[in-house]
């Protein structure tokens, strides 16, 4: 399948599942599950960090614009995708790897990789629900659903990267 074709349509599919399914899922008020950083995830190696990035700038944009949130979204995904390469490179080394191989458990090893997600998601959150409230006046329950829905979050994507075929 055609690269350009393949990311447009994981797009759509993540952006898609985002808005219309896993917004709806806030469970017990502490749970927020963001399967979109599939896309960011999936990149290929090789793309440039300005590409990555726009892209991120996208997805973030369209989540905010259907969940009305208009800028949260796009800076979490907009950081993530700034210091997506710079984390790959320091759990596997990146030059290993052919430009167009994109991050997955068949790529980079099951540690390495696992290790990768835990920290995108860990970074995400962590950004997305601290620009929630900016004043710092619920820490506490911004840590709680930090430490809630990473995990919840982590193992979707995971088990979206298991079921995948290749």
């Amino acid at each position: 399948m055609n690269n350009f074709f393949k990311y447009t349509l994981l797009f759509v599919i993540v952006v898609l599942l985002q808005v219309l399914l896993f917004n709806n899922m806030n469970l017990f008020g502490l749970v927020n599950i963001y399967v979109y950083l599939i896309f960011l995830i999936s990149l290929p190696v090789g793309m440039s960090r300005d590409l990555q990035m726009v892209l991120a700038f996208l997805l973030g944009l369209c989540v905010d614009v259907f969940t009305n949130t208009l800028g949260m979204n796009i800076f979490a995904s907009v950081l993530v995708a700034f210091v997506r390469n710079s984390l790959l490179g320091r759990l596997y080394n990146r030059q290993e790897l052919e430009a167009s191989v994109s991050p997955s458990i068949k790529t980079i090893g099951r540690p390495a990789f696992l290790k990768f997600v835990f920290f995108i998601v860990l970074l995400h959150h962590t950004v997305l629900f601290f620009l929630e409230d900016p004043e710092f006046k619920n820490v506490g329950h911004t840590l709680l659903m930090i430490l809630c829905s990473v995990p919840v979050s982590y193992l979707f994507i995971v088990c979206y990267y298991l079921l995948k075929k290749n």
